[in-house]
């Protein structure tokens, strides 16, 4: 019987260091921003799609953490 230990995986501590947070903060208010200045130019109301873009953001659950910002960036696309 072999007790060899699992494989390294990559780390995603639970609470990130100051840089980290920083550089998350940054990016979401670029990320808002961003959305900020779109918003003249986007429709006041998009309810008739709205059912089906929530749905387009369903996934199964990752097995591995990834990037926050990468994330946010994910959604913030799927609801412009």
């Amino acid at each position: 019987m072999s007790t060899n230990p699992p494989p390294a995986r990559p780390s995603w501590p639970l609470e990130p260091g100051e840089q980290t947070l920083r550089a998350w903060l940054d990016g979401a208010a670029d990320l808002v921003l961003e959305h900020l200045r779109a918003l003249p130019d986007l429709p006041a109301s998009n309810a008739q799609d709205a059912l089906a873009e929530a749905r387009a953001l369903i996934e199964p659950l990752p097995e591995e953490g990834a990037d926050a910002l990468e994330l946010l960036g994910t959604f913030m696309s799927a609801g412009a």
